[in-house]
């Protein structure tokens, strides 16, 4: 079996009395994409906050690339990537200059940055790029997407879901 990518093994957060995870236990292995899926207020972007390292888990723990988060936070952040809602991207930069910008706040080398752009990018302003392709930067090993379906159509999100997604967790 592959090593996961991301591991939650029990993660529990209250705020006041109020459990908002309680036991939370996930395995993403390469390949995977899993959706977490619930209504208002049942934990799911606490639990998202904690697997980026922007809230502490009061017990359990989170691994992310085989590193532990809280400890090895910054060396995760380098590999992890968050695909918003709405895209942030500039839109008077076309998509080259908008991935130097982002890959400078991480830290990357332009020589760097650089080389995945010539590896991954069509050069076009954000405003004639289709959605996924402003929301969809190739940067980031784990990807985590709040609305992962807001902006693709059915047809490419649907075959997307686990089987434990569709049904509900």
């Amino acid at each position: 079996m592959a090593d996961a990518l991301l591991r939650l093994d029990g993660l529990r957060k209250h705020y006041g009395g109020l459990a908002v995870t309680d036991g939370v236990t996930l395995d993403v292995l390469p390949g995977e994409i899993h959706a977490v899926i619930g209504p208002n207020g049942a934990g799911k972007t606490t639990t998202i906050k904690m697997c980026l390292g922007l809230t502490a888990p009061d017990a359990g723990r989170i691994t992310a690339f085989g590193l532990d988060m809280p400890r090895d936070a910054l060396a995760i952040k380098a590999r992890l990537g968050v695909v918003a809602q709405m895209d942030t991207l500039d839109p008077d930069f076309n998509a080259e200059e908008n991935l130097l910008v982002y890959g400078r706040y991480f830290g990357m080398k332009d020589a760097a940055i650089r080389a995945r752009i010539e590896a991954t990018v069509v050069r076009r302003a954000p405003q004639v790029m289709v959605k996924g392709m402003t929301n969809r930067s190739p940067f980031f090993s784990l990807p985590f997407m709040p609305e992962p379906v807001s902006t693709t159509s059915p047809m490419v999100s649907w075959p997307m879901m686990s089987p434990a997604c569709i049904e509900g967790i």
